[in-house]
């Protein structure tokens, strides 16, 4: 946080997008979305796992599950 601070001191979170995972047999299709935050009130972050599935060159949104990050 540092050189964030130092260099962008107006941004007070990050986001992180993880890579998709995709199982074949399945078609479940699995993307972690991650926030973190530099404030005093809500230190730490969020994040949410999505469920989709792909069938017939669509994605889907089955479920998404917040999780908190401590």
């Amino acid at each position: 946080w540092l050189r964030l601070n130092i260099f962008h001191p107006q941004v007070s979170s990050y986001t992180k997008v993880s890579f998709p995972a995709y199982d074949p047999e399945t078609g479940y299709v699995l993307l972690y979305i991650r926030r973190t935050f530099n404030t005093h009130s809500h230190p730490g972050g969020d994040g949410i796992l999505y469920v989709y599935q792909y069938a017939d060159g669509k994605l889907t949104l089955l479920d998404s599950i917040p999780l908190l990050v401590g």
